[in-house]
C-alpha cells in the first residue's frame, strides 16, 4: 500500500516537473521577455570560471533556447545551455577568458512554452577584465524591394592586408541581429579593422552560406573600430562563390567563335585573358592563336577572333577561372578546359535583325533598340529620327559589337508626336563583315514607328532638394511610376534633383551612388570584391501632376537609418 502512495506521489512530481502549457483560458499571445541578468549587463571583473543566467518573465522552451544563444568572441571548447523553469544558465565547457569583453546575443528563434517568440533580440555584455572594450559601430541594413528585413549582421576581424575569402563564410567574431526596421548596433567592440556583413541566417547556423542566403554588405571593404562611433548601410550583395565559366563555345565562321560565361563577363578578371590558349585534343600541331577576345555589349556573351582558321576536328579551350580577388600567379590558378568542335565552312550568310521600337506611348527620352540573331554592330554611329512635322533628331549609339544596337536620342522629344526610324539594313554587319539584308515585303514593317505620351498625360518638370544632403558628383536620383513601372534618373544638383517630362501619376524617390560611372545601380559582390552602390528608396508617395512645373519638393535624408522604415507586405 506504502508503496503504492510513493508511486502516485513520484508519478505526481515527474507530471508537475514536465513543462507543458496550462490548459484553459485566454490564448497566450504575449513574447517572453528578460527580468534580470547575473551578471548585470555592463558588469566588469566577471570571474572566468562562473556560469551566466537570465531569468525571464514566463517559463521557455528548452530546445529553442538551445538554438538562440550566441557568445561572442566564441569560445574553443563552446558553451553548454541549461534551462529551468524561467532560468536560462550558460556555462563554459572550459573558462573565459581573462581580460576578455564578452557579448551574448539571443536572437528572436527563442520561445515560451505557448510558441511565442521573444519579441526583440536582447543583447547582454559583461567582461572578465577590469573594463569593458570601447569600440562602437551603428547602422542600418537596406533593401530596396521593400523587404521585410531582420537579418543578422556579422562582423569578421581583419588578420591581414588580403583576407581570404573563405574567411566570409566562417564563424564571425561578433554577431548581432537588426531590428524590425533593419537597424543594428555593436557596443563594447575590440579595437581594429574588421570586414561587415549582414545575411538572412535562414538555417540559423550564424553562418553565410554562399549562393544560398542573401548578403548584404557596405561600400567599404574593410572598416576600422576605434573610439570613434560609424555608421555603415550595408546593401544587397551577391555571395556566391562560384568560378566564373565558360558555359559555351562555338564557331560562327573558321575565324570566329563565339562563347557565354557562366556570369556577367564583366566580373571575368580580363588581365588573365592572356592565358587562354586552344590546343586539338587529337594532334597536338593544330592549335589555334587567338588574335582577340571581345566581349559583347549589353551581354555576357564573348568573341575568340582567331589568327589561323579552325580545321573539321575537335579542340580544347583551356581558361582560368576567376573568383578570386586579385591576379594570382601561374601556380595559383585553376584552369578549366571546353571541348568543342572546330568549323571549317566559311561564313557567308546575312545576319537577322528585328527592330524593336519604343512601345507607345514612349517617354520623351527612349532608347532605341536593334536586336541581331549574332553579334553585330552599325556602321554609321550617328543618324536620325523624324516626326510628323518633319523635325529630325540626331541618335548616336555606340560603335562596338554586340547583341543588340542601342541608339539614343541627343535631346528630348516631343509630346504627342509620331516618330519614324528607317535606317539601311545593309549598315548592320556582323562578325565577319556580311551585311544585313531582308526580302522588299518585309522592309515597310521592319521600319520603327512609335508615338509619344500624350501632352495631356504629361508632368512638366519635378524638381526638389534632399534636406541634409550637398553635392555629390557620383550620385543619381530616381522617379519610379507605380502605374507604368518607369523609372527616370536625374545627375545630383547640389544635393537635388530636375526630372523633365515625365509620365503624370503618383510615384517615389530614391538615389543612388554611381561608384562604376555606368549610370545604373548595381549590386556589390562579396567574392570576387565588388562594392554594392549605395541605393536608398523613400517610401513617400509623390504626384507628378498632369502639365505642372512642380518645385520645391523636399525629401528628407537627414538620418537614412533612422528614417528607413519598410513597408508592410502588400502597401
Amino acid at each position: 500500500m506504502i508503496s503504492r502512495v510513493v508511486l502516485g506521489i513520484a508519478l505526481f512530481i515527474v507530471h508537475c516537473a514536465h513543462q507543458v502549457p496550462p490548459s484553459g483560458g485566454e490564448p497566450d499571445t504575449t513574447p517572453p521577455s528578460i527580468k534580470t541578468t547575473s551578471p548585470a549587463s555592463g558588469s566588469v571583473s566577471h570571474a572566468p570560471t562562473k556560469a551566466i543566467t537570465l531569468t525571464f518573465n514566463e517559463w521557455i522552451e528548452p530546445k529553442s533556447a538551445e538554438k538562440s544563444i550566441t557568445l561572442f568572441p566564441p569560445l574553443d571548447d563552446g558553451i553548454t545551455v541549461k534551462v529551468r523553469g524561467k532560468n536560462l544558465q550558460i556555462v563554459p565547457e572550459n573558462t573565459f577568458a581573462e581580460s576578455t569583453t564578452y557579448h551574448i546575443e539571443l536572437n528572436n528563434t527563442l520561445k515560451d512554452l505557448h510558441g511565442n517568440s521573444l519579441g526583440t533580440p536582447f543583447h547582454f555584455v559583461f567582461s572578465t577584465g577590469a573594463s569593458l572594450d570601447s569600440g562602437r559601430i551603428t547602422g542600418c541594413v537596406i533593401d530596396p524591394r521593400k523587404k521585410i528585413l531582420q537579418p543578422k549582421v556579422a562582423l569578421i576581424r581583419w588578420n591581414s592586408d588580403t583576407i581570404a575569402d573563405s574567411m566570409l563564410f566562417e564563424k564571425p567574431s561578433y554577431l548581432t541581429q537588426t531590428d524590425s526596421t533593419g537597424n543594428f548596433v555593436f557596443d563594447h567592440i575590440s579595437e581594429g579593422p574588421y570586414v561587415l556583413l549582414a545575411y538572412l541566417d535562414q538555417n540559423n547556423d550564424n553562418r553565410l552560406q554562399p549562393g544560398k542566403e542573401q548578403a548584404y554588405a557596405s561600400s567599404e571593404r574593410k572598416i576600422k573600430i576605434g573610439t570613434r562611433p560609424l555608421l555603415v548601410m550595408l546593401f544587397p550583395a551577391v555571395s556566391d562563390t562560384a568560378a566564373i565559366r565558360v558555359k559555351s563555345l562555338s564557331p560562327i565562321s573558321e575565324m570566329y567563335l563565339i562563347g557565354t560565361f557562366s556570369d556577367s563577363s564583366a566580373l571575368y578578371n580580363k588581365k588573365l585573358f592572356s592565358k587562354w590558349t586552344i590546343s586539338a585534343y587529337d594532334k597536338s600541331d593544330m592549335g589555334l592563336t587567338i588574335d582577340t577576345i571581345l566581349l559583347l555589349h549589353h551581354s555576357n556573351r564573348f568573341v575568340l577572333q582567331l589568327e589561323n582558321p579552325m580545321e573539321q576536328t575537335g579542340y580544347d579551350l583551356i581558361y582560368p577561372q576567376t573568383q578570386l580577388l586579385h591576379t594570382p600567379d601561374n601556380d595559383s590558378l585553376r584552369f578549366d578546359t571546353l571541348r568543342f568542335n572546330g568549323f571549317a565552312a566559311e561564313d557567308t550568310m546575312a545576319p537577322k535583325v528585328t527592330f524593336f521600337a519604343p512601345r507607345s506611348p514612349a517617354d520623351l527620352n527612349p532608347r532605341i533598340v536593334i536586336a541581331g540573331s549574332e553579334p553585330i554592330r552599325c556602321d554609321s554611329v550617328e543618324w536620325f529620327i523624324t516626326d510628323t512635322t518633319g523635325d529630325t533628331i540626331l541618335v548616336r549609339c555606340d560603335s562596338g559589337y554586340g547583341d543588340t544596337v542601342v541608339f539614343i536620342p541627343q535631346r528630348s522629344l516631343g509630346c504627342s508626336r509620331d516618330y519614324s526610324f528607317s535606317i539601311p539594313w545593309e549598315f548592320f554587319v556582323d562578325l565577319v563583315g556580311n551585311k544585313a539584308s531582308f526580302p522588299h515585303d518585309t522592309l515597310e514593317n521592319l521600319k520603327g514607328t512609335f508615338s509619344t505620351i500624350d501632352c495631356d498625360n504629361l508632368c512638366i518638370s519635378l524638381s526638389g532638394q534632399g534636406k541634409c544632403l550637398h553635392h555629390n558628383p557620383d550620385r543619381w536620383w530616381v522617379f519610379t511610376s507605380f502605374s507604368s513601372k518607369k523609372s527616370y534618373y536625374a545627375k545630383d544638383e547640389n544635393g537635388g534633383f530636375a526630372f523633365d517630362s515625365l509620365l503624370a501619376g503618383d510615384g517615389s524617390f530614391a538615389f543612388f551612388e554611381d561608384l562604376n560611372s555606368d549610370s545604373l545601380p548595381n549590386r556589390g559582390r562579396l567574392t570576387p570584391w565588388s562594392a554594392p552602390e549605395p541605393y536608398i528608396p523613400f517610401y513617400d508617395t509623390v504626384e507628378a501632376r498632369a502639365r505642372w512645373d512642380i518645385e520645391g519638393i523636399e525629401v528628407p535624408a537627414c538620418d537614412l537609418c533612422k528614417r528607413f522604415e519598410v513597408p508592410t507586405q502588400g502597401e
